[in-house]
């Protein structure tokens, strides 16, 4: 089932995409084994851990003088399991959202958005201060809502930013507030709450007299959700996909080669804030996608003339991987040229 209006489709699509990449970061890192660690010991050691798996060997490597492991173990199988989780989360509801479901798509996305993201920004911006709260066995250190304030909170979001390829392309502050902030007028908070809960009580989230919250929704209502929805899921996305890409690094590398992926998601981002209510330069963006396949020297198959990218060109490469030749019109695959490089 299919109610998604059209003029949301190119949002839900690139969120799609945005999902897509986690995901292949996901697969190709548990296929190149980097969230395991080999682990060299002595052959008295080996003898001592035969049989030990989970917490076990990890109390065992903790106490004979391998903390040190504990925490890279730690380090890696977390990454995996919160992105892993989060994205579960996030494919259903993007498919609740497709069905008009719109109720349960939000009520979907709370916990990886102020949960998972927000440990994985942690685990990236401050890893040695998430890490010994882990360790410690105390949940309490670890509870978003009372361990930290939002001044730490917001700390901790700018180090992961800083930590990332794009930087501070929006503040710490604007993406904390997406999330977190109830009275920030371009806040989902107020959306998962209302999504979660029938009647709420909190300032600026008040349901209304005789009403329940989203029970009642008409079409006037779904179209303000949507349009909600896919103005700012894409940025929170974008962002994950960042930090996902800057923990792996810590770890592992990529295969040298043409960076599709990475132009792709350019070009998507690109296109999506061109018809986005908010303000971003997308001109700009634009130039610097055309200077990475200039510099890539992409030249026609048959013809070998270079390829000029405008924007109907750049589109058929985000949607399809398709480019075509300005002289001779040949057109081709870009993938079957530039395999994707892998994590190793």
């Amino acid at each position: 089932m299919d109610n998604l209006p059209d003029k949301y489709r190119f949002s839900h699509e690139f969120c799609f995409f945005l999902h897509d990449q986690l995901l292949e970061a996901l697969k190709s890192g548990e296929k190149a084994s980097i969230f395991h660690h080999e682990i060299k010991m002595r052959a008295h050691e080996i003898s001592a851990i035969e049989g030990l798996s989970g917490e076990s060997l990890l109390n065992w490597l903790e106490e004979n003088g391998h903390k040190d492991l504990v925490l890279i173990l730690y380090y890696k199988q977390i990454c995996a399991a919160l992105i892993s989780d989060m994205l579960h989360f996030i494919y259903e509801a993007l498919q609740c959202s497709k069905k008009g479901k719109l109720t349960v798509a939000y009520a979907l996305l709370r916990k990886p958005f102020k949960e998972n993201l927000f440990y994985l920004e942690w685990l990236l911006g401050d890893p040695v201060n998430f890490l010994s709260r882990f360790d410690l066995g105390n949940i309490k250190e670890l509870s978003i809502n009372s361990a930290l304030n939002e001044k730490e909170k917001i700390e901790i979001i700018a180090k992961a930013l800083n930590k990332t390829s794009v930087g501070d392309w929006l503040s710490a502050e604007y993406i904390y507030a997406l999330r977190f902030d109830k009275k920030f007028e371009h806040s989902l908070e107020p959306l998962f709450q209302k999504a979660n809960h029938l009647v709420t009580t909190f300032r600026f989230l008040e349901t209304e007299g005789q009403n329940f919250n989203f029970v009642f929704s008409d079409h006037d209502s779904w179209e303000s959700q949507w349009n909600h929805l896919y103005t700012f899921l894409p940025i929170l996305l974008f962002h994950a996909v960042e930090v996902f890409e800057a923990l792996l690094a810590k770890f592992a590398t990529r295969a040298d080669g043409f960076d599709l992926t990475g132009i792709r998601t350019l070009i998507g981002f690109a296109f999506w804030s061109k018809d986005c209510e908010l303000e971003f330069d997308h001109g700009a963006l634009f130039t610097e996608i055309r200077g990475k396949l200039t510099s890539a020297n992409l030249l026609c198959e048959t013809c070998k003339t270079p390829i000029e990218f405008d924007d109907q060109q750049l589109l058929n490469l985000y949607e399809d991987y398709l480019i075509s030749c300005n002289k001779c019109e040949w057109e081709f695959d870009l993938w079957s040229m530039h395999k994707e490089p892998s994590h190793i």
